[in-house]
């Protein structure tokens, strides 16, 4: 289960001066979790910050 992950970042953004956040995942589809839960905090948040998704291949290059 991964609401306390999610509670715990929402409550950071919510209480901080957050600009954006920016989450680096590979490419493999295992990492898309991690992605799918900072754009879920960054909602329970209340706040209105982009959030960027950095995909790194398994070769080691950015794919986006």
């Amino acid at each position: 289960d991964t609401t306390p992950y999610v509670d715990k970042l929402a409550a950071m953004i919510a209480q901080n001066d957050v600009q954006s956040v920016t989450v680096t995942i590979m490419e493999v589809p295992c990492c898309r979790g991690l992605a799918m839960m900072a754009e879920a905090a960054v909602k329970q948040s209340g706040k209105n910050i982009p959030v960027e998704i950095a995909i790194i291949g398994v070769d080691g290059q950015r794919r986006s």
